[in-house]
């Protein structure tokens, strides 16, 4: 497997100098990773996730704000972007990379992990685009990134709960840049493979990092992709 070259524009391209940016799932791996590199190249990044004291620290290293959010929750979601507006007058980029993973054969899944899961890692997403969406719609302008998985298409013995999750944002990606490019927003769908973050290892138990991209790669992708006008971009 070798990642794919980004192809050639097909939407928008989503200036990264001075924009707005939201990155969820903020407080480790690729999220960090992304709103360091979104801070790198000129944008004013507001970092989120439900553990929020890790977030400090990254917020005041790359001047942003930090929002305690759990995006499986619509009204925190709705505050997370309400607050962005006001800090910075506007919102230009929302990344929806906040998840979860459980893992399993489906015969023998936890039912509680897997609905917790699944309302991180689609419902989430949903939530992050219908907030971030309604306002760019009404701005004329911006970029919506939703971070997904190459397992949505190629999973793994004892992945299939999370494989599945990682196809509805697969398909809920597809559908909304059908629907919002009239509109001036642009709609990214990123797809790493194995990454190196604790994700990983946390979600299988493993106790230890699994090797895999740096989450830096993942993050050039993500800023890549918003410049470019690409649809796509990291494992396909």
């Amino acid at each position: 497997m070798v990642a794919s070259d980004i192809p050639g524009e097909r939407g928008a391209r989503i200036s990264l100098e001075d924009a707005v940016a939201v990155v969820t799932g903020a407080s480790s791996g690729i999220g960090t990773a992304t709103a360091r590199a979104l801070h790198e190249r000129g944008a004013r990044v507001v970092v989120a996730a439900r553990r929020v004291e890790r977030l400090e620290e990254l917020a005041a290293e790359l001047g942003g704000l930090a929002v305690g959010c759990d995006v499986g929750d619509w009204e925190d979601v709705q505050r997370l972007i309400a607050r962005t507006v006001e800090w910075g007058g506007r919102i230009d980029i929302i990344v929806n990379n906040a998840g979860l993973g459980t893992f399993g054969r489906l015969h023998e899944a936890d039912p509680v992990k897997a609905a917790a899961m699944l309302r991180v890692n689609v419902l989430g997403v949903i939530h992050g685009m219908r907030a971030a969406g309604e306002r760019m719609v009404k701005q004329g302008s911006g970029g919506i990134v939703n971070v997904s998985s190459i397992v949505g298409e190629f999973p793994d013995p004892g992945g299939g709960a999370y494989a599945a999750s990682k196809a509805a944002v697969d398909l809920l990606t597809r559908t909304a840049y059908r629907e919002l490019r009239d509109e001036g927003v642009h709609v990214v769908l990123v797809k790493p493979a194995l990454t190196d973050t604790e994700f990983s290892a946390v979600a299988r138990g493993t106790g230890g990092r699994m090797g895999g991209d740096p989450p830096e790669k993942v993050a050039r992708w993500i800023c890549d992709a918003l410049e470019s006008g690409s649809a796509n971009a990291g494992y396909r």
